[in-house]
């Protein structure tokens, strides 16, 4: 055998960003397909469900585990050709075929580095795996990377090439770890556990463009999909089934996931958009998918530029509101009504020139406006009740709010034109945080009549009200996407609440945010990529993407709640 050149870690470290490759196919996956008992690479398109290429290695052995070069001109992938499990390398259509490794040990599991200079793979040369990383120039030049108990695997590189994620079991169970490759504070590399569970999670993957890794965690005897960030926040699942669903990877836009499927498996295609599941592979036995990388600086699903979110801060006992840019986080217009009192509940007219809010300037709770500048206030409504939350029609004429009158909460319309205000619920219990759908035909709101705080819709043509929700716990402040039928809302689970979605027929009902911290007021962004909400007993605002799960903080208080995102002009 060949003997095998170790190098300095601090010359692997040194990973030089050289000049971004032409990106060429952002829309194939690399897959392992086993045929007659024979194991090759195929490609299939991620679109139609084309088989594109079979049998590329197309040799005598067991060809596995494929992975793109930065370009997709090339495949890293493992072989047992020559008696022992090697890591090779070949052109996208089969030709020039090299062998990278020569050890009499398991080297598997390759992962490319965005810049195409450097292979990560595991193996277990020392009895145990542990990750190792090659040079893909001079492959002879190898160096471990992980010295730690247990198996270290699965590794993937981060986009930018300083961090790798990978499964480890040097605890006894098998968590996610991040494992930074050089930082002038530690330029042996941190490693970082961004998992602590009961249960065996494996297969990580960091998303091509952002900090979102996905991955397949064990729930019982089969695993489901998940997600979590790099920095061990917003763990959420994104797919449990019956079935067994694992090694999952990113398309090169964070969009899908696809991922194999059950005993006998194929391959399978989740829209995060939809959240639809769809088969892309028929079989007979597809595993190890690789999604071709995309074009270098591919955007992640982020909130629309020019932005804002308008919320109302507690500061020294005076509520008022204030408006944060969610792209980036710095808070646009402070003390926006400016009066010692207290003013909240905001909430944007269609045409973002006028904010509604309330306020208890005049000695109980009514209802104002003002224009988004915080000039030109006015009282809209003047009862001796609590007048509050109000919600802008998206046609601009009338406002739904909530009021205690008759002694409950009911809901109520202003006519903005003729200052009419109309009952619009008779129903026992309290009523409250309306908001209307997007077309103005419905108003989603909580309701106690039932005993239980449930979801219930409001048709503004029939007036017919229908519960969305009927549940043990209690549910509350629904809001109605500004562009679909997808309602966000607050769910009472134990001491803390939920954020969770459902549609409004009652389908396709979901947690977004489920985490053991207090989350509640949302609402979302005007594309529906975004949730915007309010974290624990001292709040501040946070994010989640409600495509990825990934939750990120927005603002850090002190008592940040309420927080109302800037309509779409057109809606």
């Amino acid at each position: 055998m060949k003997s095998v050149g170790i190098a300095p870690l601090s010359v692997v470290l040194l990973i030089v960003a050289s000049a971004a490759y032409c990106q060429t196919n952002p829309n194939q996956i690399a897959f392992m397909r086993i045929v007659g008992g024979e194991q090759d690479i195929y490609t299939v398109d991620a679109v139609s469900g084309n088989v594109l290429q079979s049998r590329i290695a197309n040799r005598p052995g067991a060809d596995t585990q494929p992975c793109w070069s930065p370009d997709n001109e090339h495949f890293v992938f493992v072989s047992a050709r020559d008696g022992n499990v090697e890591l090779y390398k070949m052109d996208i259509d089969g030709q020039n075929q090299t062998r990278l490794t020569n050890h009499p040990s398991v080297d598997q599991q390759p992962d490319w580095s965005p810049f195409g200079d450097w292979i990560v793979f595991s193996s277990n040369r020392t009895g145990r795996y542990q990750l190792y990383v090659l040079n893909v120039n001079t492959p002879t030049v190898v160096t471990q990377l992980t010295n730690a108990p247990g198996d270290n695997q699965d590794p993937c590189w981060s986009r930018d090439g300083t961090k790798i994620v990978f499964a480890s079991t040097r605890d006894g169970n098998k968590d996610i770890f991040v494992k930074q490759m050089f930082t002038p504070d530690s330029p042996l590399g941190a490693e970082t556990p961004i998992t602590r569970t009961t249960v065996n999670e494996e297969a990580p993957r960091w998303s091509q463009v952002s900090d979102n890794i996905v991955y397949a965690k064990w729930n019982g005897g089969q695993r489901d999909i998940w997600t979590i960030g790099a920095d061990g926040l917003g763990e959420a699942p994104l797919l449990t089934s019956p079935c067994d669903d694992f090694t999952p990877d990113w398309s090169p836009d964070d969009t899908k996931i696809v991922f194999s499927r059950t005993l006998s498996p194929w391959l399978m295609i989740l829209d995060l958009r939809t959240y639809q599941e769809l088969p892309l592979t028929g079989g007979p036995y597809d595993i190890y998918p690789h999604w071709s990388r995309g074009p270098v600086g591919t955007p992640p699903v982020v909130p629309p530029a020019d932005e804002q979110i308008i919320f109302m801060r507690i500061v020294n006992t005076e509520q008022d509101l204030y408006t944060v840019d969610p792209v980036t986080k710095a808070v646009v217009r402070s003390r926006i009504a400016n009066m010692p009192n207290n003013d909240t509940h905001p909430c944007w007219s269609p045409d973002n020139a006028q904010i509604a809010f309330a306020s208890n300037r005049d000695g109980d709770v009514d209802i104002y406006s003002m224009s988004s500048d915080g000039t030109g206030q006015v009282q809209l409504v003047n009862n001796p009740a609590v007048d509050h939350q109000p919600d802008w029609s998206p046609c601009g004429n009338r406002l739904a709010f909530s009021s205690n009158r008759t002694g409950r909460y009911q809901l109520y319309l202003l006519e903005l034109g003729s200052g009419v205000v109309t009952q619009i619920t008779n129903a026992p219990g309290d009523n409250d945080a309306p908001s209307w759908s997007h077309d103005g035909t419905q108003i989603v709101f909580a309701s106690t009549r039932d005993g239980n705080k449930d979801i219930f819709v409001k048709d503004m043509t029939t007036g017919d009200e229908r519960p969305l929700t009927r549940t043990s716990v209690k549910e509350e402040t629904p809001r109605w996407s500004q562009i679909s039928d997808r309602i966000v809302y607050a769910r009472w689970n134990g001491g803390q609440r939920d954020i969770c979605e459902i549609r409004s027929d009652g389908s396709d009902a979901r947690v977004i945010v489920g985490t053991a911290d207090d989350d509640f007021t949302p609402d979302w962004s005007p594309d529906d990529g975004h949730v915007v909400f309010s974290r624990t007993l001292w709040p501040w605002l946070m994010l989640a993407n409600t495509v990825t799960g990934h939750v990120e903080q927005l603002t850090n208080g002190p008592y940040d709640i309420y927080p109302r995102w800037k309509r779409t002009p057109s809606n």
